[in-house]
């Protein structure tokens, strides 16, 4: 503007022709308009990549927490069986111990197990005997004697080996079913039974309808057997095992009830489907945890083979149609429309400034004759220039803040008009933006940590911890505990502020308490000096040791805790590009979490080294 107003000047008083003025005005105006358009065009692109970036990120993160469920499905499965045949277990232990025993006993050692408390799913636990045709009268006879007058061995017909169920607790209308029947006349029971027999381990059934289907629920089932081969016996070769052999113990299972009581609640946003053997089809299918209904379109699906008990499933998994919203980091057309909006503002600023100059030449034309009035006229016109121009240029640096505030104008214009979700919508836009805002900021610190030059002094530890809790806001209720014995050593004090003070204020922002105790301490490590920020907060897990380094990793959700993320990352560049490193101390179930790191020491600088006194800062701090 200082050129303008010369060149105004130097015009009138040679009252020479005003066209190389205009020249000059119209070339830049076409310039400020281009690099408008240019600007524009850029910040779209930009804003274009943002969105498929963040579906990018969206994606990965839904494979992850897919593959997550996929691992936490086999393994939710497989303990629940190993479980069970622990209890399996129980009972063959029982029999091994005793001599003989009677129903009385059975009945109270599964009674004992609680199976609808502890082991949801489990239909119940019984013992079948092997009978041999010569020896059938004697056992249904002995049977009938024990209270049983009307019993049977089912199904009738002369077979060379008979088995029959004489055990079954809970003694229930469903179970009464079973009660006698000869599971080793049906090939799928007899296969499973023969295969415990010859391994003397645990083998499950296929695909079975239980006996005990008498409802119109009819579910598919399966057996799980132990073989018993006598008191105190345990056989090791299969001809001696299938010679001993007396009976097995043995569950049976629904597979519905089974499934309900496998599946938490965190696994509904994925779909399963189990499948007798490897073929996948209506007749090999055991479970479906939504009936009658196939997510051929899933975005995320998996065949898993499942082994048990000498037994194969397959594991059908497949993510529900709500998977991905639910995994998901960002909405990416709300990440579009909110750069979209940028561009425009910016765009807007920016054509703002092309046309500025059209007014000042417009301004200049419209002034007086008189070179004074002019002048002044031009000046006054400068200042109202300048105005505009800072107003233009704060906008420009902060236009994430101008979205934020159009958001707040129109929930306060559209007040009366604004549904529930309307205004859910308005304050995720909020949110996000502020986020948006904390993000890049964090990112632009983050970049340009080791730029700037090293203003290495001698540093009193003590001086530096009190400095840093100056820079908190410490709650009421915590108390933060300096160690006198801090080591004083020679570096850069802006950097090791930063660490330490993102540390304090990390250990007082996760702590689940509203009063907490904080300990700074530290050591001399001849090249090194270590500082140590503990805190008896929840403490973090082992598995997230590793993670929470990590650019935008956080333990909470951003919607519980204000975080960009990029803390503890920063704090970890930071240290290594000092040539240390850090290091976290917290073992699980353990309340307290100790952030360790290490600073190499400058070498010393030839001015004066001088060092407040750590008492006296302590004393003043106090």
């Amino acid at each position: 503007m200082n050129t303008l107003i010369t060149e105004r000047k130097s015009d009138l008083a040679s009252n020479a022709s005003a066209e190389p003025a205009k020249t000059r005005f119209r070339i830049s105006e076409r310039a400020a308009i281009i690099t408008a358009f240019s600007v524009f065009a850029i910040l779209l692109g930009l804003s274009v990549f943002g969105s498929i970036a963040v579906k990018s990120a969206n994606d990965r993160q839904a494979a992850a927490s897919f593959e997550s469920r996929k691992l936490e499905v086999t393994k939710s499965l497989n303990e629940r069986l190993a479980t069970y045949t622990q209890v399996l277990r129980g009972g063959l232990g029982l029999f091994a111990a005793s001599t003989a025993v009677d129903r009385g006993e059975w009945k109270a050692y599964v009674e004992a197990l609680e199976l609808n408390k502890r082991y949801p799913g489990i239909q119940g636990v019984g013992y079948a005997e092997l009978i041999q045709p010569a020896d059938m009268p004697a056992y249904v006879d002995s049977v009938r004697a024990d209270g049983f007058p009307d019993f049977t061995v089912r199904p009738e017909g002369a077979r060379e080996l008979y088995s029959s169920i004489t055990f079954l607790e809970p003694f229930d209308a469903r179970n009464r079913q079973a009660f006698g029947y000869d599971m080793y006349s049906q090939v799928t029971r007899r296969t499973a039974m023969d295969r415990a027999r010859d391994t003397g381990d645990v083998a499950i059934s296929g695909k079975v309808t239980l006996v005990q289907e008498i409802t119109t629920d009819v579910q598919a089932g399966f057996l799980i057997y132990l073989p018993f081969y006598g008191e105190g016996l345990s056989p090791t070769s299969i001809s001696d095992r299938q010679a001993l052999i007396k009976g097995f113990v043995y569950s049976p299972f629904r597979m519905g009830d089974l499934m309900s009581g496998v599946l938490g609640e965190s696994l509904r946003d994925v779909d399963l489907r189990i499948y007798d053997g490897a073929v996948v089809g209506p007749d090999a299918l055991m479970y479906a945890l939504t009936p009658g209904k196939v997510a051929v379109d899933a975005s995320y699906s998996t065949k898993i083979p499942f082994e048990f008990g000498g037994h194969s499933w397959t594991l059908h998994v497949s993510s529900q149609p709500n998977f991905a919203v639910e995994h998901s980091i960002a909405d990416p057309a709300v990440v579009l429309i909110a750069c979209l909006i940028i561009s425009v503002l910016v765009f807007g600023i920016l054509m703002a400034f092309a046309m500025t100059r059209r007014r000042a030449e417009k301004i200049a034309k419209e002034k007086t004759r008189s070179l004074e009035e002019r002048t002044e006229e031009l000046a006054r016109s400068n200042q109202e220039l300048e105005r505009f121009a800072y107003a233009a240029s704060h906008d420009l640096r902060s236009p994430l803040r101008a979205i934020s505030s159009l958001t707040g104008w129109l929930e306060d214009d559209l007040q009366p008009v604004l549904t529930d979700d309307s205004r859910e919508h308005l304050a995720l836009m909020k949110n996000r933006v502020g986020r948006m805002e904390a993000l890049l900021t964090g990112l632009l610190q983050y970049s340009r940590i080791g730029r700037g030059d090293d203003n290495v002094q001698l540093l009193n530890g003590c001086s530096l911890a009190v400095d840093v809790l100056d820079l908190i806001s410490v709650p009421a209720g915590f108390t933060i505990e300096v160690s006198p014995d801090l080591p004083d050593f020679h570096g850069d004090k802006a950097p090791v502020t930063h660490v330490l003070q993102n540390l304090v204020d990390n250990a007082i922002k996760h702590h689940d308490r509203t009063d907490g105790r904080i300990w700074i301490t530290g050591a001399d490590m001849d090249d090194k000096v270590s500082f140590t920020v503990t805190d008896d907060g929840p403490g973090i897990p082992e598995e997230y040791h590793a993670r929470i380094f990590g650019m935008f990793q956080t333990l909470r959700r951003r919607d519980e805790v204000e975080g960009s993320g990029l803390g503890l990352a920063m704090v970890k560049r930071y240290v290594e590009r000092n040539g240390g490193d850090i290091t976290l101390n917290s073992t699980n179930g353990a309340r307290g979490a100790a952030f360790q790191f290490t600073w190499v020491k400058a070498q010393p600088m030839a001015a004066a080294r001088t060092a407040p006194m750590a008492q006296e800062k302590l004393q003043e701090a106090a």
